[in-house]
């Protein structure tokens, strides 16, 4: 089963929420602040989510719990999504993603060729064109046709 290894002592638990407050005297959002942790990561193990997922969805399914603005809130939470990254987060990211590769990692270098074996350089120019097409602009397709079926 696997579980969460608290950063402050080192101790593993399935769900870090009481021990975080018996133990250290910190609530979930100042630990993920103390470790730079992203506002959205859980602080469960996935098998305790899981396990908690599955009674909740029995305990409506039975009709064990139930509200009377239950469909309201499912619609809300539904529509509401997921919460985005904070701007230290994002930041944190786009250091890391630049470290890792730097430049414009979405582009290979002209002459190369993509992992099913086509030009890199025709295939970005097709997926250019077939967008414009898409968006009402048929004449960068036409020219594309013209240059490599023409």
């Amino acid at each position: 089963m696997a579980k969460i290894i608290c950063l402050e002592c080192g101790k593993s638990f399935e769900h870090l929420g009481s021990h975080l407050r018996r133990m250290h005297d910190m609530s979930g959002d100042e630990y993920r602040e103390a470790h730079a942790l992203p506002r959205g990561l859980p602080l469960a193990s996935d098998s305790y989510r899981e396990t908690r997922r599955q009674i909740l969805a029995q305990s409506i399914a039975t009709g064990a719990m139930t509200r009377p603005d239950q469909a309201d809130l499912v619609e809300a939470a539904r529509a509401a999504g997921r919460p985005g990254k904070t701007p230290s987060d994002k930041e944190r990211h786009r250091k890391i993603m630049q470290a890792l590769r730097p430049g414009d990692h979405s582009l290979l270098p002209d002459g190369a060729c993509r992992a099913n074996g086509r030009d890199a350089v025709r295939e970005r120019e097709y997926q250019r064109a077939y967008r414009a097409k898409r968006n009402g602009d048929p004449s960068d397709m036409d020219a594309w046709v013209a240059k490599y079926r023409g």
